[in-house]
């Protein structure tokens, strides 16, 4: 009688035993969210979501690498709508010049301004981005993009390609929109400035050759600049592609790892009944064989 009395003793212990720690793991899985508290809960679900998990962690860093690159995009966008502006201006200031009207002055005061606009167009191609970096210098790290060599004319100091971000173009080649074979725009200005102040025999056709280039420039300008605004496009596509990508794979790891709040407060609430339950019959056992012992 006493043995089987302390084999019951040590099973009904056992018993509620195991329901509190099921009730303490439950307890914990509520408090956090979670199904799984460490991989050993589900060797299977745990290593996919694992493997989800560093895929979210890649998607996000292109994130931010096409973020960088979409700023680039928008200052390069900004530096060339200065620089269209600029040689519109440019070309108005070359009409202004075949003028019979002007006198050697007037004209000297142009070749002024345009030597102003040479100024300002080195600025805006050695415009920095957000990160520091020359926009037009391609793979060129630091120092300007365009400088101006030992004769004065401004040559392209970059180097490499336009840099590509997940597959993207993320820049705009410097060469092609500052100095294109068809019309480099730091020459056209410096041969603005002298057909300007040149003399009445050849300044008609030398402003003539400059109005001719200055058209090409801005057109090569307007492409570049709708170039970059398609890039940006492509850039923003990917950025919303990625972002919708870690919804999905967040949807899918919450699915691995996730818990059911109802099914788990209603287990709970079950597993506290039978604890409660196991308890005061536990209570009530114990005191019979306390008074069979007497």
């Amino acid at each position: 009688m006493n043995v089987n009395t302390r084999a019951a003793h040590d099973a009904t212990v056992t018993r509620m035993s195991g329901l509190q720690r099921e009730l303490d793991t439950l307890q914990g899985r509520i408090a956090t969210g979670k199904r799984l508290a460490v991989p050993s809960d589900d060797p299977v679900a745990s290593g996919i979501a694992s493997r989800l998990t560093r895929s979210q962690a890649l998607n996000t860093a292109q994130v931010r690498a096409l973020d960088a690159a979409s700023s680039r995009l928008a200052a390069a966008d900004t530096a060339l709508g200065g620089v269209g502006t600029l040689l519109i201006r440019a070309r108005e200031l070359a009409l202004a010049g075949a003028s019979a009207t002007l006198s050697a002055s007037d004209r000297a005061t142009l070749a002024t301004e345009v030597a102003g606009l040479g100024d300002d167009l080195l600025a805006f191609a050695n415009t920095l981005g957000p990160d520091g970096a020359p926009l037009f210098g391609n793979a060129l790290g630091r120092g300007p993009a365009f400088a101006r060599d030992a004769t004065g004319a401004v040559a392209w100091r970059g180097s490499g390609e336009p840099s590509r971000v997940a597959g993207l173009a993320a820049g705009i080649d410097g060469r092609a929109a500052f100095t294109g074979s068809d019309a480099d725009a730091f020459a056209l200005l410096d041969d603005l400035a002298a057909a300007l102040v040149a003399p009445d025999l050849t300044r008609d056709a030398d402003l003539a050759a400059v109005l001719t280039g200055l058209d090409a420039a801005v057109s090569r300008t307007a492409d570049a600049r709708a170039g970059v605004g398609i890039r940006a496009a492509r850039v923003d596509s990917g950025v919303e592609h990625l972002r919708a990508g870690n919804v999905a794979l967040e949807t899918d790891i919450a699915k691995l790892t996730g818990l059911d709040m109802a099914a788990a407060i209603a287990r709970l609430q079950r597993l506290t009944t039978v604890l409660q339950a196991a308890q005061a019959s536990f209570v009530k056992v114990a005191g019979l064989s306390l008074w069979d012992r007497l």
